[in-house]
């Protein structure tokens, strides 16, 4: 009976030391967030390195989207915001952002704030529509809002759509004026098991992606994504919604671009290290896409709600430019904390279920049976 109550004494103490950890983790995030000081070298050689334009600026309009719920707000005011300080000065940003009925009439309104010279902002409202549809790993309606662009936006024939979750670092003129006439979408290789699904081209991931909304209606592709996410909701096959969608029905018109169109923020840290390259990209892509990204795309962890993220700084860098960095801050703030409080609610998953006592000089408890 001892040794059962110093094995639970000491459940607790473990317990215990997390939350300690965790609160001073807390207390520390703001001077870590804040600070000026870029240990990461590469994260300020990323930053300088893309002052230089990209290639071809024959086209200078570009209709460029956003999806967002009333969560991800901040983060899209922060994306916006990356794109129109590196885009070149005669680049026009014809930005849409497709909102669902969370995102408040003061939101929105903060959104419209952003519109300045050759930037323009619209809001597009999507109202309730997927509302109860399964959306797989993400639970958010707004990931299906991509595969409606051809009738949300009836009056554009190409463009760019890219996540809330990312960083712009160069003008977007080179990448939208890509030639994707014969294809329906394009986007960077996925550096997965999924990579040979198809024959055509390689699988794609979504965050940074060339529509082309023209052929999409010509050939009535959005039915056949209707069609699809009905399905999905029904048997809930495809747990990247809406992005194995796409490729599920557009693998045959599908192109894949340079990977500097869509980096995952963690390949970043590779910039100064030897590591083997993943196969679905050549080694001159993989260095380009590394140490000169145009988009920054911050998949798994976000600069937001987390500690050590790869290039969190340079997320801060453009939140502090914007008007909003105060409430941004204290946005980074609360979902930091809802982080932590669903590590402290489920913090019985955390504590060791079956401790090897004889390393300790404890005795494991009999059943009472016994």
């Amino acid at each position: 009976m001892n040794s059962f109550k110093k094995n639970k004494n000491l459940k607790n103490k473990i317990i215990l030391f997390c939350l300690i950890l965790i609160n001073c983790l807390l207390f520390l995030f703001p001077s870590f967030i804040k600070a000026d000081h870029v240990k990461n070298d590469h994260i300020s050689k990323i930053l300088t390195n893309n002052n230089e334009p990209e290639g071809d600026q024959k086209n200078t309009e570009i209709p460029v989207v956003f999806a967002t719920d009333n969560n991800y707000v901040y983060p899209t005011i922060v994306a916006i915001n990356s794109m129109v300080l590196n885009k070149n000065e005669d680049t026009i940003c014809d930005v849409h952002v497709l909102t669902d009925e969370t995102v408040t009439e003061e939101n929105k309104e903060k959104l419209m704030s952003l519109k300045q010279e050759k930037v323009n902002i619209k809001i597009v409202d999507m109202g309730n529509l997927y509302d109860g549809f399964y959306t797989g790993v993400i639970k958010s309606k707004v990931v299906y809002y991509r595969l409606k662009l051809a009738s949300a936006l009836s009056d554009i024939n190409k463009c760019i759509f890219l996540d809330s979750d990312v960083l712009v670092l160069k003008d977007l003129s080179e990448m939208f004026n890509i030639d994707i006439k014969d294809y329906y979408v394009a986007g960077v290789a996925e550096n997965s098991k999924k990579i040979d699904m198809f024959k055509e081209s390689k699988y794609i991931y979504l965050g940074g992606n060339i529509f082309n909304l023209d052929k999409i209606r010509e050939e009535k592709i959005e039915e056949k994504f209707d069609k699809l996410i009905e399905e999905n909701n029904l048997k809930k096959n495809y747990r990247l919604a809406d992005q194995d969608i796409i490729n599920k029905i557009c693998h045959k018109k599908m192109l894949n671009i340079p990977m500097k169109y869509n980096v995952m923020a963690a390949f970043t840290k590779y910039a100064n290290k030897e590591t083997k390259i993943p196969r679905c990209y050549s080694s001159e892509e993989w260095h380009e896409g590394i140490t000169r990204p145009v988009i920054l795309h911050f998949i798994n962890d976000k600069p937001w709600c987390g500690f050590k993220v790869p290039c969190q700084r340079a997320w801060f860098r453009y939140a502090e430019k914007t008007k909003f960095f105060d409430e941004i801050f204290k946005f980074c703030l609360e979902k930091t904390k809802e982080r932590f409080n669903k590590i402290i609610n489920n913090r019985d998953k955390l504590a060791p279920k079956d401790v090897d006592f004889g390393n300790c000089g404890y005795i494991e408890p009999k059943d009472d049976a016994a």
